[in-house]
């Protein structure tokens, strides 16, 4: 195993927005949506596309998880090869 290399796949997070709509990944808050304050998202992390993905999570209707927000993100560069 070589661990210096970039690693590759999804992280799943699930966590619950702010009073403003915010959630926090990875050290870092993002704004989701402002109408859904305070209510439950699943978090995608595509490491390999440089993105997170924010789903909708209800407890009425689990199986129906509709996509709230796409955000660019990138984990820094500490000077790992691809």
């Amino acid at each position: 195993m070589d661990l210096q290399t970039l690693v590759r796949g999804r992280l799943i997070y699930l966590r619950r927005t702010n009073a403003a709509g915010e959630v926090e990944v990875l050290g870092r808050w993002f704004a989701v949506d402002r109408h859904w304050a305070n209510r439950l998202v699943r978090v995608e992390v595509d490491l390999k596309a440089g993105r997170l993905r924010v789903y909708r999570r209800r407890r009425r209707e689990p199986a129906e998880q509709p996509l709230l927000k796409e955000i660019p993100h990138r984990i820094p560069d500490r000077g790992l090869k691809e």
